[in-house]
């Protein structure tokens, strides 16, 4: 077995020990004791994603680098069976989601993975995800190194790291060992790429660093980091950026939040100063934690030769050899070849996940890795066994041809189980897998190097904007009725020469795509020079030939003539966007508090930095903004944005402390040593007050995790001030109120707080500002189970009008 693919570094204990914490916070969430919006933070930093559907799940399972075993794919396989629907789904990062799963199923999954040596820990949420690696590293003929001991040991040293938990918003590294850049660094938030340098008259191993690139609704292309760093430096030079990042990424707007736009606000020369700055204080040894080393033993070549299935010795089909030629790829070992097993838009089942745990065992000395391809890698396998190998994956229904041909398409899973999807990603990616094939397309040697990439939404998750052509899903009108539609991006790729993001080329109905995809084909083949690839050819002729060429597919015949085109794949229901993207108003409070704790823990450490450098005066000073930053956090909650500290103390002492919320005790000791300090300051008194204000910042901060249903903490309706009456038309009189001018989130906290102060079915009229007021407030609540009974526009503002729940 190939060495560097074997799961070396167990799982911790400390996540063994936290999958009992998670099951009991999922069991008081289901007895509606934990607000949704800060339960959904909790489970996705355990890797459990919501789904479209009421009452399932995604799990989301990080394979680091892509590398498998056989006892992994298995234990997939069985969990898949046992809590899912017996279907497996791999990502462009190279994890693998199980879908349908019941909450109260998922913390027993989590510990059967964790016997295998998998995690679903970070898997989702604000914090480093899956560490992605080019899936030839350690074979790849043209490789500079093989990354594979540097991408598992990053994985290793970020997992549970205290400088990553809760960043402002998720963070992805690649790596890849050459040029080639099959990991595609570009589009990552640092990306790792492999480059030797002669120093001293010696060849050692180094990387190239970027920053800042990635996809979404905004694509970036990546900054220049670091020409080259040595390996040794790679933990620290990676762990002074996201500590950059962490301290002054966006926590007020979720579309913002991404290192890219702290980047373009800050401008690159000042980043590069914090990050800089960051650096030189790590390598004075204040990592955050203990630097996981680099397994560099060489991977061992097999030495028990082919491994021979049943292959007869018969002449192969005819079809063998069109497999060969598009999915087997000579390793820089003499005698061995890596294959790919070409899965459909990245679905498999659970009885192939078992027979490609055989295979795997059998022909590829128990190595194998996922792809950004949504494919799986069968390393190590000899030339001799490929015959046989190709039998075994066609008895498993796996030996389609194709792989990263035109055919091979790449979609994320949409509006089938995603809520931020707008249309069925999947299935326009089936349909257009079966027409490519049945069009002979699919492997088609004149249309190499094509890629179709399909997202539901313009979020990117299946990477259209570096496809040849993309595609993401959107809602349009035609004939007046909305239907499932996709806007088309062309010439998009990722390459040794940079990443360049395909051009807009116009919207086109979802039932009409597989048309629009064979006419663009067609048009590349008519018209392309002698040698010219396809985003040459789009470079080329431009947008406006195209559009001319795709004009008739744009449009769709009136209803009555063909109503099932107006319904998405998979549905024979009118098409809507209802269900797509609920509010984020509850997402942006819960920003808010979390980016006031992460102000206070930044201004305590540095308070006992100052204490240990003999500064007493200036480590006060630092305390003291610790607690007025905690205190602030859970004013939050009571939309309260005191503008100076002593009112912010004040508000906090009358609203927290006064009511129970915060220990008398703990924060009375705190301002006894701040009047004594004021006396007379001693490096005693500073110790023990800097030791005191950590204690209540963590008070406030175990205070917030028992934040209620309501998103309250501590809040006292009879003591809230009334709001003006109007005139009802239902039950108890209505009730005005006027939030003009006030900003997301915390007109949402004022509408919630309204709300909980009412009688039930009492009907609250909320004035709002245009914009994101309007647009995120109506959603929000009505994801609090509240009804919206209009939304209506006057003079220039918006009346909000809401039902009060029945109890």
């Amino acid at each position: 077995m190939a060495q560097t693919d074997v799961v070396t570094h167990p799982i911790p204990l400390e996540i063994q020990e936290e999958i009992d914490h998670y099951e009991e916070e999922a069991r008081r969430f289901l007895r509606g004791e934990v607000h949704t919006e800060v339960f959904r933070r909790f489970r996705l930093q355990h890797g459990i994603y919501g789904q479209r559907q009421d009452g399932v799940q995604m799990v989301r399972i990080k394979i680091p680098f892509g590398g498998m075993t056989p006892s992994q794919l298995r234990r997939v396989a069985d969990l898949s069976d046992r809590y899912s629907t017996g279907v497996a789904h791999l990502t462009t990062r190279q994890d693998i989601q199980i879908h349908y799963v019941k909450l109260e199923h998922t913390a027993d999954i989590m510990r059967r993975l964790v016997e295998v040596g998998l995690t679903t820990r970070e898997a989702c949420g604000n914090t480093v995800r899956n560490v992605t690696a080019c899936p030839y590293a350690g074979i790849c003929p043209g490789e500079v190194t093989d990354v594979t001991p540097y991408a598992k040991a990053i994985a290793s040293h970020f997992l549970r790291n205290p400088v990553c938990e809760n960043l402002p918003r998720k963070f992805k590294f690649a790596f890849s060992g050459c040029a080639t850049d099959c990991a595609l660094t570009g589009i990552h938030d640092l990306g790792v790429l492999a480059v030797n340098q002669t120093v001293d008259g010696r060849e050692r191993v180094g990387f190239r660093l970027t920053v800042g690139g990635g996809l979404g609704a905004s694509p970036k292309k990546p900054y220049l980091l670091e020409e080259w760093v040595p390996a040794q430096e790679l933990h620290l030079r990676c762990e002074a950026v996201l500590r950059v990042f962490n301290r002054h990424g966006n926590r007020k707007n979720k579309s913002l939040a991404r290192i890219k736009f702290l980047i373009e606000k800050a401008g690159f020369e000042k980043f590069y100063a914090m990050y800089a700055e960051e650096y030189a204080f790590l390598r004075e040894g204040r990592a955050t934690a203990s630097l996981t080393p680099f397994d560099l033993a060489p991977e061992p070549v097999p030495s028990n030769g082919a491994q021979r299935g049943p292959h007869n010795g018969d002449t192969p089909p005819p079809q063998y050899a069109a497999w060969r030629g598009t999915n087997v790829t000579p390793q820089k070992q003499p005698g061995y070849s890596a294959v790919l097993v070409t899965l459909t838009i990245g679905d498999l089942s659970t009885d192939q996940l078992r027979g490609l745990a055989g295979i795997t065992d059998r022909f590829a000395h128990g190595t194998i890795r996922t792809t950004v391809t949504q494919n799986f890698l069968l390393r190590w396998v000899a030339n001799a066994d490929l015959p046989a190998l190709y039998e075994a994956l066609c008895g498993i229904g796996l030996g389609r041809p194709g792989a990263q041909r035109v055919g091979d398409v790449i979609a994320c899973p949409g509006a089938d189980t995603c809520g931020l999807g707008i249309t069925s990603s999947k299935g326009v990616g089936r349909a257009l897998t079966d027409h490519l094939e049945a069009t002979g397309a699919a492997c088609a040697d004149d249309l190499q190097g094509i890629d179709i990439k399909i997202s539901g939404c313009p979020n990117s998750c299946a990477q259209h904007h570096i496809a040849a052509i993309g595609l993401h899903g959107l809602g349009h009108k035609a004939n007046g009725r909305l239907i499932p539609a996709y806007q088309l991006h062309l010439g998009g790729r990722s390459t040794d020469q940079g990443v360049a993001f395909g051009v807009l080329a116009g919207k086109y109905p979802a039932k009409r795509i597989p048309e629009v995809v064979d006419r663009l084909l067609a048009l590349y083949r008519e018209r392309r020079h002698p040698g010219e690839a396809f985003t040459a050819f789009i470079d080329r002729v431009g947008k406006a030939p195209i559009a001319e060429a795709l004009a008739p597919y744009d449009r769709l015949p009136a209803f009555e003539e063909a109503s099932a085109d107006y319904s998405d794949y998979g549905s024979t229901e009118p098409f809507s966007l209802d269900e797509a993207g609920a509010g984020e108003c509850a997402g942006g409070v819960i920003n808010m508090v979390e980016q006031h704790f992460e102000d206070a823990k930044y201004e305590l450490a540095h308070a006992s930095v100052l204490i240990e450098k003999g500064k007493p005066v200036d480590a006060v000073t630092r305390a003291e903004l610790g607690i007025v930053a905690a205190a602030k956090a859970l004013l939050v909650t009571q939309a309260i944005e005191p503008t100076s500290h002593e009112l912010i103390l004040k508000e906090f002492e009358q609203r927290m402390v006064e009511k129970g919320v915060i220990g008398r005790d703990g924060y009375d000791a705190v301002r006894r040593r701040a009047a004594t300090i004021k006396q007379r300051l001693t490096p005693d008194d500073a110790r023990a007050y800097v030791e005191e204000a950590k204690a209540l910042a963590a008070a406030c901060k175990t205070a917030f995790g028992k934040i209620d249903a309501s998103l309250k903490v501590g809040h006292d309706k009879a003591s809230s001030p009334a709001a003006p009456a109007a005139t009802g038309t239902t039950g108890a009189p209505a009730i005005t109120l006027d939030l003009l001018g006030v900003a997301c989130p915390m007109n949402y906290v004022k509408t919630k707080l309204q709300l909980e102060e009412m009688e039930p079915l009492q009907i609250l009229e909320v004035l709002l500002d245009a914009g994101e007021p309007a647009e995120n407030v109506p959603r929000s609540v009505k994801s609090d189970g509240y009804r919206v009974m209009s939304l209506a526009e006057e003079a220039g503002h918006y009346r909000l009008v809401i039902e009060n729940k029945a109890e």
